[in-house]
């Protein structure tokens, strides 16, 4: 049987649709569950699920059913029809079905292909018991002019009271307030039979009348209804449990600590069947997983709003359409007043959000209700769950988010570290800059109060010309050669607008391999200075090899190897991603590879060739520009000279070697130590400079007269020789480190 996702876990415990599938999986009808991928169907787009039921499953299969994660398997069609975009091709569903065939051996064999996909559970796995956790009823007792009212004019009051006797004996009192019923109850009636009334004394005389004096307060009196204490409906939670999950257990390690007079009622419970989706959840990241409860705390307990004379109790309210637009509390709306639905506080620090539609609340948020999720991060990791929760796949208008599949929800657990959620903080308010620098540029053009046509006519003019600003300010935003060319070290981004102002497939191809060659050039000269600090000097055995002939795309690629499989702990911390397996180092790879293959072709290469080899070069570069990104980070400052101020203060002048242009950005700023004047620094650890000389400087030509970045490029014993981007050259002398016996 073919299905959307509601059958699978649509319907709490005791509805129709969860004990129909009770009835099938608690009788082993069910064989399997294959997930399809959605735009399959004409007439619409959602995903959809292939029910096996039988009642002649193999001996294996007995007591457990197959989940296969088939979502992947389509090809996109040609033309749409409708709302079908996708088809599942023969071989794939040859594929398809010899996987479900041998689901059993696969979900056993960690090293098939196919073995994260498949799950083979046990029939109890699919159920689930909701408790209910309720928490005593707080209050005091007021008297006020509306419960002198009801006293006299609401059954079964006004047939026991005289009206205008019980109003002269009450009024004295309205306004008081009484922290216990039994003193309440005590002052009433003793006010009642002074007046010359009678007071019933039944309990359930005496209920009725103290459940219209109460008022709830959480620091109040503790109700009871006989001998029992009474719930707060208000307080209580339903929680979904796996069925091997003893309740008292949960009751006692989740809900006590925070709530210590807690309890189950054991009447309440309701044991459920779903076949949720997190099942077919497949890791695309090579990290392990654990589910989202184990890392936040879902905020289960609701607000009631009143609707008195504050509007909702002077709570701020907190919507959807809000939630990425405010800082603080103080700048939302109030709460609606006589709101029916109960509503859920959160706070600053808190994950408040939707499927797909998350933020992390500033700390200094404030309180607000919100009709939205609200989770409470553990440990502080709110920023990587945060993210992580905002790339799920699932559409949110076709998913019917559960607390129960929220918390189920997987999240790489190798990545919850203190290092990513500093990195997640600049990338999350630097997001943030933009979407507010955004919101205030090209407005709408008849936002504004102008009324004469001519005048709007010019105006309309304008904003298209802004409008042509902001798309070349944009491109470094959206294209990594863009990004490169602003803001890496000078000799790469200069080469990459050398290939983005190329027009020719000739040029094209020239600039994509330079630009690759200047990336590893870069990299290479970052790993050779730290094996110089490493090995105590510049040795000869790292002056040899090709460095002795002229430095090439293998040369440098060599170092940045020899540096990757030997050192651990760089001076520049960054320095250490080219270990990354499946990083730059393999980006580079492949752009040497495309190099010696077609760049020494014999003979003229046809254009159409040439386009197809920029083709298949340009993603190998852009790989290479986005994977060291962190150079933007750490620039090149060459120091012009020094200047003493005192013992611990210097002042340091000089050029900073970024971007494109060969008119460097002067700097002038202060030191707590001497850096050498006429030297090229980079931030390294704890913000310490690193020296890069004699392997980079920056010296006026003496062929242009003009200041130009030189990069080694030969060492000839004891002389060094450093080229610039214009091939010009620069010899120095510096000599080998003296040997220690």
């Amino acid at each position: 049987m073919l299905f959307n996702g509601s059958p699978l876990d649509v319907g709490g415990p005791g509805s129709g649709e969860s004990e129909i599938r009770r009835w099938i999986i608690e009788n082993d009808l069910l064989e399997g569950v294959i997930a399809l991928p959605d735009q399959l169907l004409y007439n619409t787009g959602i995903a959809t699920y292939y029910w096996i039921l039988t009642n002649r499953k193999d001996s294996e299969r007995r007591g457990r059913a197959v989940l296969l994660n088939a979502r992947d398997e389509w090809q996109k069609m040609r033309r749409s029809r409708g709302d079908k975009r996708k088809y599942v091709a023969p071989d794939q569903i040859a594929a398809v079905t010899e996987t479900y065939r041998k689901a059993v051996a696969i979900s056993r064999d960690p090293h098939h292909p196919w073995y994260a996909r498949v799950r083979l559970l046990r029939n109890e796995e699919f159920a689930y018991r909701r408790v209910v956790i309720d928490r005593p009823l707080r209050a005091r007792f007021e008297l006020t002019e509306e419960t002198v009212r009801r006293l006299t004019t609401e059954a079964p009051f006004r047939n026991v009271f005289g009206r205008e006797t019980l109003a002269e004996s009450l009024g004295p009192l309205t306004g008081s307030s009484w922290a216990t019923r039994n003193k309440a109850l005590g002052v009433l009636r003793a006010a009642v039979r002074n007046g010359g009334e009678t007071w019933p004394t039944t309990a359930g005389f005496q209920n009725a009348v103290s459940r219209l004096l109460r008022v709830p307060d959480p620091d109040g009196e503790i109700q009871k209804n006989g001998r029992e204490v009474e719930a707060d409906p208000t307080l209580s939670e339903s929680v979904d449990l796996p069925a091997h999950r003893d309740p008292e257990e949960f009751l006692r390690d989740e809900i006590r600590p925070r709530h210590p007079d807690a309890w189950i009622d054991p009447a309440k419970i309701r044991t459920g069947y779903e076949i949720s989706l997190t099942h077919f959840f497949v890791a695309h990241i090579n990290s392990d997983f654990d589910s989202l409860r184990r890392y936040a705390r879902l905020e289960t307990a609701k607000v009631t709003l009143s609707g008195d004379d504050n509007g909702g109790n002077g709570w701020r309210h907190l919507s959807i359409q809000d939630l990425h637009d405010v800082d603080s509390a103080a700048a939302l709306p109030e709460a609606p007043e006589f709101r029916t639905a109960p509503m859920t506080l959160c706070r600053g620090g808190d994950l408040v959000g939707w499927p797909g539609n998350w933020r992390l609340l500033p700390p200094n948020f404030g309180e607000a209700v919100t009709s939205m999720f609200v989770l409470h991060p553990i440990e502080g990791r709110g920023r990587l769950l945060c993210e992580w929760l905002n790339s799920r796949p699932e559409n949110p208008h076709s998913v019917r988010m559960t607390p129960r599949k929220l918390m189920d929800i997987q999240v790489p657990v190798d990545l919850l570290d203190e290092e990513i959620e500093n990195c997640l903080e600049a990338v999350q308010e630097s997001r943030r800059k933009i979407q507010a620098a955004a919101s205030n540029t090209l407005p709408n053009v008849f936002s504004g109060n102008q009324t004469d046509v001519r005048r709007l006519r010019d105006e309309i003019r304008s904003a298209a010309s802004e409008a042509g600003l902001v798309a070349d300010l944009m491109r470094p935003v959206e294209d990594p050669v863009g990004r490169a060319e602003w803001t890496y070290p000078f000799h790469i981004a200069s080469l990459a607008r050398r290939y983005r102002i190329s027009t020719h497939p000739a040029e094209q191809k020239d600039g994509l391999l330079k630009l690759g060659e200047g990336i590893a050039r870069v990299l290479g000269i970052l790993a050779l200075s730290e094996l110089i600090a490493d090995q105590g000097g510049f040795t000869a055995a790292l002056r040899g090899g090709q460095l002795r002939t002229g430095a090439t795309f293998g040369t440098w690629t060599t170092i940045i190897s020899r540096f990757a499989d030997g050192l651990a702990a760089p001076r520049l911390p960054d320095l250490a991603r080219i270990c990354d397996v499946g990083g730059i180092r393999d980006a580079l790879a492949a752009i040497k590879r495309l190099r010696n293959s077609t760049h020494h072709s014999h003979g003229v290469r046809a254009t159409h060739e040439i386009e197809k080899d920029v083709e298949t070069l340009e993603p190998h570069v852009i790989s290479a520009l986005t994977t060291a990104n962190w150079l933007a980070a750490n620039p090149w400052d060459w120091v012009e000279r020094c200047e003493y101020l005192d013992e611990s203060s210097y002042r340091l002048v000089g050029l900073t070697l970024r971007g494109s242009h060969p008119s460097w950005e002067p700097f002038d700023r202060l030191s707590t130590s001497p850096l050498r004047p006429n030297r090229i620094y980079v931030n390294g650890a704890g913000g310490n400079p690193v020296d890069l000389w004699p392997l980079a400087a920056v010296s006026l030509c003496s062929r242009c007269h003009t200041r130009e970045l030189f990069l080694l490029n030969q060492c000839q014993d004891e002389t060094l020789i450093l080229r610039s981007l214009e091939e010009h050259e620069l010899e120095i002398t510096y000599p080998l480190p003296m040997l220690h016996e």
